[in-house]
């Protein structure tokens, strides 16, 4: 049974049950009461919340209006939508499946104007965040390079993740810096306020904010949703618990659906409390497992169970399928990064099958630069999934910036982007004077460009511009609401001679690129005002504003996939490669010594492992360049966790390891201090740990490198001037180096 099955029309109970497992049926109807149901990977979970939907409707009476559902990405909210309507008609229409941040944003056009904005707010994404810090920079006289606009970014969104908002940060911060962020916070929130805008952070913590200041709004969605569904609950935050918790503590009606062993955001802001705690945060509540998967070979399965098993912080299931064994996993140990990438490309040529079935993981970005040349030079098609955005394309943010000046006239950054481009002679000189203006009048950039000209201020070339273009913001505006967006968007293209402007500062491949880029816009915006019953300006940019980061898109066929385990969640390919496997790498040696970090990395590679529907390759590399310096390496500690019986192992003959793999309990990683595992890799080549010709370098002296620092003796191997040292630097890890250039002294 594939998830991504077509589902059944009907509505009688035996039809929603229809081609359910045992399991699955109990999940689906248990319909009131809170209820987990920790869901394995590839265990059918989105055909179960969508049938427990239709079971709600047609078998429990259950309103639809009463309904709602919230998960994390378009495409999942998409998909579920689609897949519920399948299943009841129209009536699907009643029911609010959204993500978080489009659940928050139709709250809040309802009723913002109670906290001091209007219905017409924009949403600022990363890179309007960061202009708006930057202004704030300048507006305080600070110097970024004391305090980076993204250091400030990243701390104000984890606090808005945290619910934790400008002034209670204030009265937490203790440090000199934190006390500084706090001073850029509140003016941050201030001028977003201004600006009539709020960034993704305040989708959130603005609903929760609103729902504690007016208790009857609160009690208005209280009454109206009974039935809470919440998707992919381990990745929930804390101002998203709390907004749940609010939501449904009349009725405790809440079914959420996750698994522990899959939360791999913490970074984000996730928190794996919340799925860990559900039964004690609420009473009663039952817990359903999926366990059977429908995805992968046993052998794969149970191969990343022999890796999560070892996380202590954790509900606890074992996953299993009725499909067949299938192939071992194949573990490699490669030389170095170059052939590893080889070893790939062959396994690929070897296999003989459609490039789209093959994706290559990698725990950091870095990564991929080797494969993708390995993969270019020998002519195989691939796509990087997870890079840079459509909406983050500089043409696409312009004309999104346009629609969004003429849409809300207070929106500042927008106007900021827009003001000189295409270039019309507004000076930096100019722009600065019109700021300073608009923070000496406290009002918008726009109303501060308009009381400037009303003044008779300024001569010139940058008046007249300015003249101008302010006439066509007007006329825009007079058109917005008489015409579609896309002819909207037509006429400010025209008017502005923007494809020129582009020719003229672009070579003819990027300008063709650009212009390819535009096109797509304006099919992004027939296709969405086809499917709106009353399409606005309004609505467009908000639908374009909600793309989640973590939306993706779909790679094109007969392409082979590169992507960072991260990105790889909540896909699936026939044969999957998991490169990089490698102590330091992953798991990255940040994580030695911090539990927390270390289950989370464990929990990356079961994510990445769980992918694989047939066939999965683990690969590791002897010696891997990183930061300009080659480093000696050994397999992660997530390949000894896989029990041996289900690994093929094999090492190149350069890489210098024994083919023999042997499973090693976690113990066995001594950790020195913070460098990470002790214990080098067994290999063919080494021999035993042994004084070096020049015995003042004992084992376990202290030793002074001109560059690594101090550092630690671990091992020796040959003599003369073939010996070399095996050391623990303080700052730089474990290096290997020939002690005839080593320079070293002793610490």
């Amino acid at each position: 049974m594939a998830e991504t099955g077509v589902e059944k029309s009907g509505n009688s109970p035996n039809a929603l049950l229809s081609g359910l497992n045992p399991v699955q049926r109990e999940a689906v109807q248990s319909c009131r009461g809170p209820l987990l149901i920790l869901a394995g990977a590839g265990s059918g979970k989105t055909r179960v919340i969508v049938h427990r939907i239709a079971y709600m409707i047609d078998a429990e009476g259950i309103a639809p209006a009463s309904i709602l559902a919230v998960t994390f990405t378009n495409k999942a909210a998409g998909e579920m939508r689609e897949r519920v309507h399948r299943l009841v008609g129209p009536r699907a229409g009643q029911i609010w499946i959204n993500t978080f941040h489009s659940t928050c944003s139709r709250i809040l056009r309802t009723h913002i104007s109670r906290l001091g904005y209007t219905d017409r707010f924009v949403i600022y994404d990363d890179k309007d965040q960061l202009s708006l810090l930057k202004e704030i920079f300048q507006r305080l006289n600070l110097s970024e390079l004391a305090l980076k606009p993204e250091v400030v970014r990243a701390v104000v969104n984890d606090a808005k993740n945290k619910g934790i908002d400008d002034h209670e940060f204030a009265t937490r911060a203790a440090t000199f810096q934190e006390q500084k962020i706090a001073e850029i916070y509140r003016s941050y929130q201030q001028q977003l306020q201004e600006y009539d805008a709020l960034d993704f952070g305040d989708l959130h913590l603005l609903t929760v904010k609103l729902f504690g200041q007016f208790p009857e709004v609160l009690a208005e969605y209280q009454q109206r949703f009974q039935y809470v569904l919440v998707d992919e609950y381990q990745d929930t935050n804390e101002v998203q618990y709390r907004l749940l918790r609010l939501l449904t503590e009349p009725h405790g009606n809440v079914c959420v659906v996750g698994d522990d062993d899959q939360s791999i955001y913490s970074w984000r802001g996730a928190r794996l409390k919340n799925i860990l705690d559900f039964e004690a945060d609420y009473a009663g509540a039952r817990v359903i497992r999926l366990e059977e998967n429908y995805r992968s070979t046993q052998n794969i399965l149970a191969a990343a169970n022999g890796v999560i098993s070892r996380n202590r912080q954790r509900k606890g299931k074992d996953l299993w399928t009725r499909n067949q064994a299938g192939e071992l996993v194949s573990v490699y140990i490669a030389d170095d990064e170059y052939e590893e990438a080889r070893f790939i490309l062959d396994k690929i040529r070897e296999h003989a099958r459609d490039l789209a079935d093959y994706a290559i993981f990698y725990r950091t970005n870095a990564q991929s630069r080797i494969l993708e040349e390995a993969l270019s030079r020998q002519g195989v098609p691939y796509v990087i999934v997870g890079g840079f955005r459509f909406y983050d394309r500089a043409e696409i943010k312009d004309l999104l910036a346009y629609l969004r000046v003429i849409n809300n006239p207070r929106d500042s950054i927008s106007l900021l982007r827009i003001i000189n481009v295409p270039t019309r002679g507004v000076g930096k000189k100019t722009l600065e004077m019109l700021k300073d203006l608009a923070a000496e009048k406290a009002c918008s950039l726009g109303q501060a460009v308009e009381l400037w000209l009303d003044e008779g201020s300024g001569t010139g070339k940058a008046r007249q511009a300015l003249a101008d273009f302010v006439r066509q913001i007007h006329r825009w505006r007079q058109l917005q609401g008489q015409v579609s967006v896309g002819d909207l968007l037509q006429e400010i293209i025209a008017a502005t001679d923007y494809h020129n402007w582009l020719q003229r500062g672009s070579n003819r491949h990027l300008y063709d690129s650009k212009k390819e880029n535009i096109a797509e816009l304006f099919n992004s915006i027939i296709s969405w005002e086809r499917n709106e019953e009353q399409p606005s300006l309004a609505g467009y940019l908000e639908s374009v504003a909600l793309i989640s980061e973590v939306d993706r898109e779909v790679p094109e066929q007969s392409r082979v996939t590169l992507m960072t385990l991260h990105g790889a969640k909540g896909l699936e390919f026939p044969v999957v490669f998991m490169a990089g496997m490698e102590e330091g790498l992953f798991p990255n040696r940040k994580c030695y010594n911090r539990d927390a970090e270390m289950e989370e990395e464990r929990r990356l590679c079961y994510v990445g492992m769980t992918r694989a529907q047939e066939k999965l390759y683990m690969i590791a590399s002897r010696s891997r360049q990183f930061q300009g310096v080659r480093n000696e390496n050994k397999p992660s500690r997530f390949l000894l966790d896989i029990p041996r019986e289900l690994i093929d192992a094999q090492a190149s003959e350069a890489s210098g390891y024994r083919p023999a793999y042997r499973t090693r309990k976690p113990e066995q990683y001594s950790s020195p201090g913070r460098e990470g595992p002790a214990a080098s890799a067994p290999s063919r080549r080494s021999k035993s740990p042994q004084p070096s010709s020049t015995t003042e370098f004992a084992i376990g002296s202290k030793v002074q490198h001109p560059v690594f620092g101090p550092g630690v003796v671990a091992a020796a191997e040959g003599s003369g001037k073939d010996a070399k040292l095996v050391i623990i630097f303080r700052d730089r890890g474990r290096k290997k180096i020939a002690l005839q250039y080593a320079s070293l002294t002793r610490g």
